[in-house]
């Protein structure tokens, strides 16, 4: 599941910044390592109440989701350097989505628009993983884009 990549990856990633040390203000690596801690701790919860989701019936959903919808509260108020805003941003709307694709399914919207949900739920992930692992490479010199 992409959610165990995304626990792998951090952990790799906090591993990789114990060595870094920097005064770079606008991605200083104690504060990325601090701020992928949380990072990790909310998406753990995450998969868990996702996987829960997955599991329960319609009628049992509203408990799960309101979890969920907390969950991704959580992940919005992280406050992270501002080099890893994009990433935090996208791991929000990708639980965002997912939960969109949940209330989808309880009020039985139809196959194509759970789908739809899951899939862009699936992207930002994508885009999440893909987004740390920049930030990953160019730490300890991380320079604010232009």
């Amino acid at each position: 599941m992409k959610l165990d990549k995304f626990v792998i990856l951090m952990a790799v990633i906090l591993s990789i910044l114990l060595a870094g040390c920097s005064t770079n203000t606008y991605c200083p690596p104690k504060e990325v390592e601090a701020s992928l801690n949380e990072i990790q701790n909310v998406n753990e919860r995450w998969g868990d109440a996702f996987d829960l989701a997955l599991s329960t019936s319609r009628i049992n959903l509203p408990v799960v989701i309101e979890s969920m919808q907390t969950i991704r509260r959580d992940t919005s108020n992280i406050e992270v350097p501002e080099c890893l805003t994009k990433a935090k941003d996208s791991l929000a709307y990708s639980m965002e989505r997912g939960i969109d694709a949940f209330l989808a399914f309880m009020s039985d919207k139809g196959d194509s628009v759970i789908s739809n949900h899951f899939s862009a739920s699936n992207g930002a992930m994508e885009d999440t993983l893909a987004e740390i692992k920049f930030i990953n490479a160019c730490l300890p010199n991380c320079k604010r884009p232009d």
